[in-house]
C-alpha cells in the first residue's frame, strides 16, 4: 500500500519529468574549468626507479616525461610499469624511462572542452592525458577521476547512488 501523501506524488512526478541529459553547458565548458591535477615530470634518462619513487610520493598514477621547461615526450604510467617492468621482472635500477614510456601521448590544452576530453579518453583507453600549452609543455594531467567528480557535481543522485551492478537495479 501506497502511504505517500498526495503533495508527495505530484513532487515526484515533477522531478520524473525534469530532463536529464548532459546539456551543452556541462560539456562544452573549457578543461581549465576542471581542478585537474598538477604535473609530476621526470626527465626520460631517469632510472624507472626514480620515477616510481616519485610517483608514490606524491600519490599519483602517471608522470609526464619532459626536460625541464621543455615539451612533453611521453607520458610514464603504472601500467607502463606493471607491463613492462613487473611482469618482464626487468630491474627498474636498471631501465630508464625512455625505454618504458609512451611516447608523443595525445595531449589536451585547457582551452579543450570537457566534452572532447571525455571522448579522447573513451576512444584512447586513457585514464591520464596531459594537458599542455601552445608549446607542449606540460601543464597537468587530467584524470578520469577529476572527469567522474566534475559529472558527479552536476549529476549526483545518478553518479554517486548507482547500485553496485545493473542486476541490483
Amino acid at each position: 500500500m501506497d502511504t505517500r501523501r498526495e503533495d508527495e506524488e505530484v513532487y515526484d512526478e515533477e522531478v520524473e519529468e525534469a530532463p536529464r541529459h548532459l546539456s551543452d553547458f556541462v560539456v562544452r565548458n573549457p578543461i581549465r574549468e576542471l581542478a585537474y591535477n598538477a604535473p609530476l615530470s621526470v626527465p626520460a634518462d631517469a632510472p624507472v626507479s626514480f620515477a616510481v619513487q616519485a610517483m608514490v610520493g606524491a600519490g599519483v598514477g602517471c608522470c609526464l616525461v619532459a626536460q625541464a621547461d621543455g615539451p612533453v615526450l611521453g607520458i610514464l604510467s603504472e601500467r607502463d610499469i606493471l607491463r613492462k617492468i613487473v611482469a618482464r621482472r626487468v630491474d627498474p635500477a636498471e631501465t630508464r624511462v625512455s625505454e618504458i614510456m609512451t611516447p608523443n601521448p595525445v595531449t589536451l590544452t585547457a582551452e579543450d572542452s570537457i566534452g572532447f576530453a571525455i571522448n579522447q579518453m573513451a576512444i584512447g583507453g586513457y585514464r591520464h592525458i596531459p594537458i599542455v600549452d601552445a608549446q607542449r609543455r606540460p601543464l597537468g594531467i587530467l584524470s578520469v577521476r577529476t572527469v567522474v567528480r566534475y559529472l558527479a557535481e552536476f549529476f549526483p543522485q545518478d553518479v554517486l547512488n548507482l547500485p553496485p551492478s545493473p542486476e541490483a537495479a
